[in-house]
């Protein structure tokens, strides 16, 4: 009775110790090289300015640890995820794109590290076709938008109210923009569950996103 109590005990320390944020999908080019960029800007594309300021922090932690030179863009970009300021400003269209590559040329960027919110799952609600899409959708990135359009159509339809308060289950999107060619270079997809505290989530999506994209950059051993 009490080996068989152990191996329980064992088996559900085990299970609670498995990571709630787990890559479901992986696109990558050929040859990309983020420890060959001077200067990566990572910029959260999500409902919330702090947990944008949580998630930019943790990702630019984690790269630094790998020998990459990162930086957070939520004072760069401060407009982002505001609908309302950006038709204000009268940043809408070709306009937006402008000001996104005339930010990125004045902080000379070379690469951009983008974490989008593109799905959320209430807990009420966890049942296939009842999720509120947001964003690009499972199934990876449309290849054809260069890094300015992107952003500036996630800026938009990221910030629709309502859907992100009371999930329990997270599914974002991270893709690294090559500035110079402005084309993909990596792609992530991640589903998070919310087991703990957010700020544990987001440090241990980032380390798992990080450690991956890096590791995706290096010839395999043969």
């Amino acid at each position: 009775m009490k080996k068989l109590f152990s191996v329980c005990a064992i088996i559900g320390l085990l299970a609670g110790c498995a990571p709630s944020t787990k890559l479901t999908w992986v696109y990558k080019a050929e040859d990309y090289n983020p420890a060959g960029y001077k200067k990566l800007a990572v910029i959260a594309i999500v409902p919330k300015d702090q947990t944008r300021i949580e998630i930019e922090d943790a990702m630019v932690a984690q790269l630094k640890a790998q020998g990459i030179n990162a930086v957070s863009t939520w004072n760069t970009f401060q407009f982002a995820n505001h609908p309302e300021m950006l038709k204000k400003a009268g940043f809408e269209g070709e306009k937006r794109k402008e000001v996104i590559r005339q930010k990125v040329a004045e902080n000379h960027m070379d690469a951009i590290l983008t974490v989008t919110l593109f799905d959320a799952k209430e807990e009420q609600r966890y049942v296939p076709g009842t999720t509120t899409a947001v964003g690009i959708g499972v199934g990876g990135p449309v290849y054809g938008y260069p890094y300015a359009a992107y952003m500036g159509y996630a800026w938009e339809v990221t910030s629709t109210p309502g859907y992100y308060e009371n999930s329990s289950t997270y599914l974002l999107e991270t893709n690294l923009y090559d500035i110079a060619s402005e084309k993909l270079a990596w792609t992530g997809q991640t589903r998070t569950d919310m087991n703990y505290s957010a700020q544990k989530e987001i440090w241990d999506f980032s380390k798992i996103v990080v450690t991956r994209l890096v590791a995706d950059s290096k010839p395999r051993k043969k």
